[in-house]
């Protein structure tokens, strides 16, 4: 399955498709906040009612998402 994500993200952005964000304002910033992963996992499992897994997987990869952003 993550094989399929990243062949599907890489697709995307060849095509230059910009896909809608998964995560509301309120998550991607208390995902930002150093030492409030879990406080943003929380949120996003109230939100979507995604597994604890799902959730964590998440907000890890939106975190490394937009640490590789910055670099």
């Amino acid at each position: 399955m993550k094989r399929m994500d990243i062949s599907l993200s890489l697709l995307l952005n060849r095509m230059e498709i910009e896909v809608p964000s998964q995560f509301s304002d309120r998550v991607k910033q208390i995902a930002l906040a150093p030492y409030r992963k879990i406080e943003a996992i929380k949120l996003y499992r109230e939100e979507t009612g995604a597994s604890l897994r799902e959730s964590k997987e998440a907000i890890e990869e939106f975190i490394e998402q937009s640490q590789e952003k910055w670099r």
